[in-house]
């Protein structure tokens, strides 16, 4: 981002994501639905939080950015975006447990640093009347666990002043650097600020697909070339890209975000992407946030959870510049407005991540929200499940395209 007693546990299935996209799996069935009214999308189970002032190995805990299940342990991984400033970069490793009242306490279990492909944690940034040539600041964003190793993938957003581009990197449990993904030359900085990602508005959310074959990742705001960032009359213009695991780019699609809501134009404001999920190979979860400044220079947030629907969405990958092609975008839907929800707080979430799924069936979302190290926020947790199991018919109710 710019800115900065247990309840009972749920049923276990033996692969990661895929709780959730087993039951999608046969998608080719038939997409017909009753006639009664349909179910909101999602249920809000519950929600927990962990207090500002809370520490763990000396460190404060807070920014988390990310989060992720392992489905052969059972614990999670959370990722925080502190720039080596609190602490090393980092990663936790958590015990959540889940029930059908939402999640219980917050256990973490340990405390993992980022580190370098020269294993040394990621710098500090240091004033520029200090520093020499610039070392890259880890901005750690997004993380996922790869389904067919079991390492973990992490985005940073990069570092401008390092001349450091949005890269995603592997790393095993440890935090040992095992390498990165090659992304395509369009997401590389142009110092210049000509075309590529904005500073700051680069890769926030990511997802593999469910074979495992790709990763989805999504940009926070739109490139240079794509035009201007969310305003109060139109939303930003947004990349979704799919590389294969050698870095071929094999679609991408135009998502718009939502325009501002009415705000002081004398204070900042900005609304982006912050995390994706892959439901099926033709449906993300899109996960959009908005951060209005107050008078007193603390934000206040609002987060929506959307479904965008990409079967009949135009592919982007050959477009270089929308402001210069009429382009349209993936339709989406909206599942939950948590700013409406008078059970949430108005929270940064920022991360998310399927979870065990319920007996009958139906998938559970945790949502994470990242505290920006504001004492004035706690970092929550908020546990939600569909209304019956991912299927052809909660695709066909929530999830609906308009025909081609």
């Amino acid at each position: 981002m710019r800115r900065q007693t247990p309840s009972p546990a749920l049923g276990r299935r033996p692969r990661g994501s895929s709780l959730a996209l087993a039951a999608v799996a046969a998608l080719a069935a038939s997409r017909g639905t009753d006639a009664a009214p349909a179910k909101p999308a999602l249920q809000l189970l519950g929600s927990t939080a962990l207090p500002y002032a809370q520490q763990f190995d000396g460190v404060a805990f807070g920014g988390i950015s990310a989060i992720e299940r392992d489905p052969l342990s059972g614990r999670w991984y959370l990722l925080s975006d502190d720039k080596s400033a609190q602490g090393p970069a980092r990663f936790y490793i958590a015990e959540i447990a889940l029930g059908a009242d939402g999640p219980g306490p917050v256990h973490i279990v340990q405390t993992v640093a980022l580190q370098t492909e020269l294993g040394q944690p990621y710098p500090r940034r240091l004033p520029a009347a200090q520093a020499g040539p610039a070392a890259e600041t880890a901005d750690a964003e997004s993380l996922r666990r790869d389904p067919r190793s079991g390492d973990l993938w992490w985005a940073s957003e990069g570092d401008a002043a390092a001349a450091a581009g949005p890269a995603i990197r592997r790393m095993d449990i440890a935090g040992h650097a095992l390498g990165q993904w090659r992304l395509p030359p369009a997401f590389a900085f142009d110092p210049l600020g000509r075309s590529g990602p904005r500073p700051n508005l680069s890769i926030e959310g990511m997802s593999f697909d469910p074979a495992g074959r790709g990763l989805w990742f999504a940009m926070e705001g739109p490139l240079y070339q794509d035009g201007t960032e969310s305003g109060a009359t139109l939303g930003a213009l947004v990349r979704l890209s799919l590389i294969d695991r050698a870095g071929q780019l094999l679609r991408q699609h135009a998502y718009r975000v939502d325009r501002l809501p009415s705000h002081d134009a004398r204070l900042a404001a900005d609304n982006g992407i912050s995390e994706i999920l892959a439901v099926d190979e033709n449906h993300l979860l899109v996960l959009e946030r908005t951060g209005l400044q107050q008078a007193n220079e603390h934000y206040t947030f609002r987060t929506r959870l959307y479904c965008a629907n990409l079967e009949h969405a135009p592919d982007t990958a050959q477009t270089p510049a929308f402001d210069d092609h009429a382009v349209a975008a993936a339709p989406k839907s909206l599942l939950f407005d948590l700013a409406r929800s008078r059970r949430l707080p108005r929270s940064n979430f920022e991360g998310m991540a399927w979870g065990p799924p319920l007996p009958d069936g139906r998938a559970t979302l945790l949502l994470v929200s990242d505290n920006n190290f504001d004492p004035d926020h706690a970092s929550d947790f908020a546990l939600f499940a569909s209304s019956r199991p991912l299927d052809a018919q909660w695709l066909q109710q929530h999830c609906a395209a308009p025909a081609p």
